[in-house]
This record gives C-alpha cells, structure tokens and sequence, in this order.
C-alpha cells in the first residue's frame, strides 16, 4: 500500500498538520496537554519541515 501524505507547520496552532487524498486532515502537536500530542512523531516531522 502506498500513501501519498503533504504536511506542513502551521504557525498560528503550533501544529504540524496532515493530509493525503482520501483522509480528512489531522495535526501533531508537541504540548503534552493536546489531545494530538505525539512526541516523537512531531520531532520526526519537523525535522522534515525545517
């Protein structure tokens, strides 16, 4: 299975958002206290980001 995903930072949420043909978009968020958190993921991306 292949999956073709576009992601990017978002500033004004701190987020990095998701999104591929066929999903609906979701974000990565780096705060602990977000229901999105997801550390190591988000490290990962932003990397890719920057």
């Amino acid at each position: 299975m292949k999956l073709d995903l576009r992601f990017w930072y978002d500033p004004a949420s701190r987020h990095i958002k998701l999104a591929g043909a066929g999903l609906s978009a979701s974000t990565v968020s780096d705060d602990p206290k977000s229901k999105r958190y997801h550390s190591s993921l988000y490290k990962k991306l932003a990397r890719l980001v920057r």
